[in-house]
């Protein structure tokens, strides 16, 4: 779940630079994350529309964090999806 997480952001100013999530290695979140990591290294056209759905998402939540998660999760559902279907 979301709370077996820990969460580090870096920020500059107001703007938030970096993220980084750890997880247990025992964790369907953490298996999640290294098969759609894998899946985008070997898919240029999946990890262009990554990249385009997550500038737009950031443009649409505006600085909210809840909001971004909220747009991004439905994406992100499918393209765990497909790496799925892939390996």
């Amino acid at each position: 779940s979301f709370f077996s997480r820990m969460f580090f952001i870096k920020k500059y100013g107001t703007i938030l630079r970096f993220n980084i999530h750890l997880l247990p290695s025992k964790n369907t979140e953490f298996s999640d994350a290294v098969l759609l990591r894998n899946y985008l290294r070997n898919n240029k056209l999946a990890t262009k529309d990554y990249i385009k759905y997550k500038k737009r998402v950031i443009k649409l939540s505006k600085g909210n964090w809840e909001r971004y998660r909220k747009y991004k999760h439905p994406f992100m559902v499918k393209m765990i999806d497909e790496a799925r279907k892939a390996s």
